[in-house]
């Protein structure tokens, strides 16, 4: 998806730039989305923060349930070659967990 397309369904970004625009959704979630250098995306990168009940399940995001780590952290990646991306759940452990949410297209062989 062309960059101008982004902005015309998000909106204007918080801050843009012909790399990546930064999208602040609400006080508790923001959206990265980076460009290739023919002004397409590449990356779409969500952060979850604060309430955590408003943050997907690893369940949601990579279809499998992942079990957290002692400080309570998560992490799990799965690749689609055929489909030419990745995706992958991360969650921070210890107090005040952030929810990152990363899918990027995969290079070309």
């Amino acid at each position: 998806m062309p960059a101008a397309e982004v902005r015309a369904k998000l909106g204007k970004p918080k801050e843009e730039s012909d790399a990546e625009d930064l999208y602040e959704i609400s006080p508790l979630e923001t959206a990265r989305v980076f460009y290739e250098p023919d002004k397409t995306v590449r990356v779409v990168s969500i952060m979850y923060s604060g309430d955590m009940n408003l943050a997907p399940t690893p369940k949601t995001v990579v279809g499998t349930d992942v079990p957290a780590k002692e400080d309570g952290g998560i992490y799990k990646m799965m690749q689609y070659p055929k489909a030419g991306f990745w995706i992958s759940y991360v969650k921070t452990g210890g107090e005040g967990p952030i929810v990152i949410v990363t899918m990027q297209k995969m290079a070309k062989e």
